[in-house]
Order: structure tokens, then sequence, then C-alpha cells
């Protein structure tokens, strides 16, 4: 039978599609690439990513199902991740290492291989917080824009989580990430921060993004400073920028250091 998929990025619906050859009748069903990213390897900086689809309404002659990665700027290569049994609706893939990639579905069975399906991208990007090790600022909130370099109209707005070993991924839809591109990234208590002229095939460690904006203004003033002093000596995690438990001079140290800091646009 003749077998048609669309592979999406759960917030990118839609794309292009594959065509499966069995002998028989056509079905038509989605597939829907999930992305859930988790912690990598304490002693390098990975991320885990969670692909998850809908398997098809007929599994006649599915045997398994085969992910294919693909690093941007390179091609696919006959190597894959293998999800065996019809019924299979996920696959975890670890150790994705930094840069940007793409992936492919496939269904196999002994009637042979689909044709792929249409790519989705993404981009494992490294980011600190200032004042916290990677394991402290593991789960962590980020609004994440990407745009052209020097844009000002997000390609891409998106939540992402910082992992254990301090990575973040951004989905890239079906196009990917520009060649070159901005990222800009906001969390709480931070200020915004962006980072120019970023290229698919980087690696290299981001800045920290700079503690101190207590109060989420987007610039770091008196204001913050009277939300760290009435918390002083206290629990308060707004105010425990280093997360040692208790705010005190290391905490008033980020926002002395930062003073009049504010968010990039």
């Amino acid at each position: 039978m003749l077998r048609r998929f669309v592979l999406a990025l759960s917030s990118f619906l839609s794309f292009s599609t594959l065509h499966r050859r069995f002998a028989g009748h056509r079905e038509t069903f989605a597939i829907i690439l999930a992305a859930c990213f988790a912690a990598g390897a304490a002693s390098a900086q990975t991320a885990t990513i969670s692909l998850a689809w809908d398997a098809p309404t007929d599994i006649t002659g599915v045997s398994e199902y085969r992910v294919y990665s693909r690093p941007a700027s390179g091609a696919y290569t006959s190597s894959y991740y293998t999800a065996s049994g019809a019924n299979a609706t996920n696959i975890s893939i670890t150790n994705l290492g930094l840069g940007s990639y793409f992936f492919q579905v496939t269904s196999a069975g002994p009637g042979g291989e689909s044709s792929p399906s249409n790519e989705i991208g993404l981009s494992a990007e490294p980011l600190s917080l200032e004042g916290l090790s990677a394991s402290a600022a593991s789960g962590k909130s980020i609004n994440a824009q990407v745009f052209s370099p020097g844009g000002t109209v997000a390609l891409i707005t998106t939540n992402a989580v910082i992992n254990a070993s301090g990575v973040i991924v951004i989905g890239g839809g079906a196009a990917g990430l520009p060649g070159t591109f901005d990222l800009r990234f906001d969390a709480q208590n931070y200020l915004a921060r962006r980072f120019v002229n970023r290229s698919l095939s980087a690696t290299s460690a981001l800045g920290a993004l700079s503690a101190g904006d207590l109060d989420n203004s987007g610039i770091i003033n008196s204001i913050d400073y009277s939300i760290l002093k009435q918390n002083w000596l206290s629990a308060n995690s707004v105010s425990d920028i280093n997360g040692d438990g208790v705010v005190n001079s290391f905490d008033y140290g980020y926002l002395k250091k930062n003073w009049f800091g504010s968010d990039q646009n």
C-alpha cells in the first residue's frame, strides 16, 4: 500500500509528505515529531530529545520506524535510530552534541522502506545563568527568540528549559534555523541578552545572562536593591541569586556588578 506521512514539530504542523510503496491500497496518516529535552551527560554539554509520532491506522507491513539525523551543514548517512514494532510511537535520542541538526523519519518492513518525511530542524545551544552552576540552573525556563542578523521581527519564539549540562534546544521547524542568526534569551530575574551572528555549525560557549533584575523590569536599579534588602539574610528564592540558600553580600555583588544594566533587544 501507499502510505503518506506528515512529519512536524509539535508547534510547527503540516509540512511536506513522503510516500511508502507497498502492493495494495493507499492510506494517509500523520506523524508528529514532538521534542522533549532532558539533561545530557555531566561531563559534556549534550541534550536528550524524545521524538513521538502518531501510528498509522493501518500498520500492515510496518515492522519499525527509522529516524535519520544530520548536522545542518552535512548530509544524511545510512545510519539511523530504530523504533521497533509497528505500534512504536516514540524514540529517545541521547548525547546530542551542540550545534544544529535535521531529522527525517521513515517506516520500514519486509516490503521495503518509505521515502523520507519532510525535515524538522533544531539547534542545541549552550547557555548559562550568572551566579548559578549548570546543575543549579537545570530546569529554568528560558524565552528564546531567533532573528535574522540585525532583524527586529522574531523568526522563532519558543520557551525552552536549560538541562543539567547547560544546554537548551530550539526547534527550527521544517526550514530549520537560518545559516546565520541572532539569538535572544530572557529568563526571570535576569537581563535579556542578544547573541549576534551565530552560525549553524557554531558550538562555542555563549556568555551568561546577567543576574539581578529581581523585578523583571528590564533594568537593574534601586527597586531591585530594595527587593534584595527586604529579603536580606532570608532564603527568598528571587533574591538568592547564587542559590546558596541565603540572601547576602554575594547576591548583592551581582546587583552592584550589573548596576543600571538593561535588556538587550
